[in-house]
């Protein structure tokens, strides 16, 4: 499973879309509180999370920055990436939307 956390909705749903298309099951969130809160359940129930995406900075809410900070205290191993650049292209068939992910170190 994957987690993807963003306020944006349009992001929240081709993400989620891409990694559907290869086989994982995804849990998407608007915001950090929501992603903590929903990792917390998903650890104590020993539930396996293959990796998350997050949005660095949410308006009016936790962000993946201080969201990461929280789940480093519960597991420090599972790969956290979140979005550097995003674009939209436009062809005559389609919208899509690409962009290029980083391993998030250390926070």
């Amino acid at each position: 499973m994957f987690i993807i956390m963003d306020d944006e909705e349009v992001i929240r749903k081709t993400i989620s879309d891409m990694l559907e298309s290869l086989g994982y099951t995804v849990e998407c969130k608007e915001n950090g509180r929501e992603v903590v809160d929903f990792f917390t359940a998903e650890i104590e129930d020993k539930r396996n999370v293959s990796g998350m995406i997050f949005d660095l900075t949410i308006q009016g809410g936790m962000g993946g920055k201080a969201a990461v900070g929280e789940i480093r205290k519960l597991n420090t191993e599972i790969p956290v990436l979140w979005p550097v650049v995003m674009r939209m292209i436009r062809n005559e068939k389609s919208f899509r939307l690409w962009f290029y992910c980083k391993h998030l170190q250390t926070i």
